[in-house]
């Protein structure tokens, strides 16, 4: 019986995912449509559903990059406005500050030597105050600068802060006049002095030459605000007549004497075409170079004049001039502010800051009359209220700066440093 052999046939092959493209002919070739690859899938999309895939994937990318975008936009943003507010924290008029100061270290200093029995440590610690206050604030404001230079551009050119400039360097100045007996000593104090007294030079010709020459900072913007650079000339009389080179403070009083008037003529012409506001304290700036002149030349008469001789009334008698009329001032400044205050338009900012320092100085000639002239009542009475009044505001504005600056400083502060360290991106 014959029985044929039953014979199997190859199953046929299974097809593949992508569409049959991995399908294989009888001889093992494989179709010729698509670009296949090492898996046997196809480069060539052929199911609707993996092209609505890739369509979603596409444009939920482009969102991402979208909202990343957006984000690091944002928080650029949030950075300027940060640095910008620690920025916004540090006024230049802020040197005014230390240079308050260094006034109340020179009035310190005339009451233990001049007046009553005061002990000159009261004046060695107010001296080393001002070097850390001056120090700390010229750091922060080279940070300033790093953090916002726009910012700082701005005050340079602006007519009513360039002049704050000059303020750190006037403040050494007064740390060398008022510097304690033992830092005196040797040669060390009369290097410093021609050291600043160069600088001081350098200074004056780039600032008082643009005020005749300049055009941001001309005279034809004249503001309370230009006497600033003026007082330097005075402090390094004082100073001068310290080291005995009483030429070399006749020079500086010259030059501070002729800007003064040209100021002063200026100043009050133009006031009545672009005055200043009567709620503004800078108007108080006016008395601060007259009082610094009458202090500077009542030390120089001491160095220039003969006693006995002929200028032995002369040089008194100028140096009450510039005193008498700086009292009169005050008392026409507190004439415009009284009026002020009693309306109820007194605010205490940082401006008033411009009130300190002129007081101050006109309370230290006070003081060195009244050692002069004896003590009568009239030179007594005059020196306590002065004293009073200036040692006040220090005390009130100092009170009013340490929460204010301290607050706005670390907020400042706080926003600089959050931006500037390392972030870290956690991964979606």
């Amino acid at each position: 019986m014959d029985h044929s052999e039953e014979t199997e046939e190859p199953p046929e092959a299974a097809p593949a995912l992508n569409g049959g493209g991995g399908v294989e002919h009888d001889d093992g070739s494989k179709p010729a449509s698509g670009d296949f690859r090492p898996d046997g899938s196809s480069s060539c999309a052929t199911n609707n559903g993996d092209e609505d895939a890739l369509e979603r994937m596409s444009s939920t990318a482009t969102v991402t990059v979208n909202v990343c975008k957006q984000c690091g936009a944002e928080t650029a943003t949030r950075a300027a406005s940060r640095r910008h507010a620690f920025a916004h924290s540090l006024p230049v008029s802020s040197f005014s500050i230390p240079f308050s100061y260094s006034a109340a270290t020179l009035l310190w200093q005339a009451l233990g030597t001049y007046a009553f029995v005061v002990p000159l440590t009261v004046s060695n610690v107010l001296w080393f105050i001002t070097l850390t206050l001056n120090t700390l604030l010229v750091a922060l404001y080279v940070l300033k600068w790093r953090v916002a230079p726009e910012m700082v551009a701005d005050e340079w050119n602006s007519s009513d802060t360039a002049t704050y400039f000059t303020v750190p360097v006037m403040t050494c100045i007064g740390l060398l006049a008022a510097a304690p007996g033992y830092l005196q000593q040797g040669t060390v104090h009369e290097v410093f002095f021609w050291i600043f007294w160069a600088v001081w030079l350098l200074v004056s010709l780039i600032l008082l030459g643009d005020w005749l020459y300049g055009t941001s900072r001309s005279l034809a913007n004249v503001r309370p605000v230009y006497t600033l650079p003026v007082i330097g000339h005075f402090f390094l009389v004082i100073v001068s007549t310290e080291i005995n080179l009483p030429q070399v403070g006749m020079y500086s009083f010259s030059v501070g004497v002729f800007f003064l008037i040209i100021l002063y003529v200026s100043m009050f012409q133009r006031l009545p075409d672009r005055p200043v506001p009567t709620t503004s304290p800078t108007l108080f700036m006016v008395l601060g170079p007259l009082s610094l002149a009458s202090s500077s030349w009542f030390l120089l008469r001491n160095s220039l004049h003969e006693p006995g001789g002929p200028r032995e009334k002369f040089f008194p008698l100028l140096s009450l001039a510039f005193f008498y009329s700086a009292l009169f001032l005050l008392l026409l400044m507190f004439r415009v502010r009284g009026v002020v205050l009693l309306r109820g338009r007194v605010r205490l900012n940082m401006d008033y800051w411009a009130t300190a320092f002129p007081t101050l100085a006109l309370a230290h000639v006070s003081v060195q009359w009244w050692h002069y002239i004896g003590p009568t009542v009239a030179t007594l009475v005059i020196m306590i209220i002065l004293t009073a009044l200036s040692m006040s505001i220090l005390v009130v504005m100092s009170a009013v700066t340490a929460v204010t600056f301290t607050w706005r400083l670390k907020r400042g502060m706080a926003a600089f440093w959050r931006e500037t360290r390392p972030q870290t991106v956690n991964a979606v």
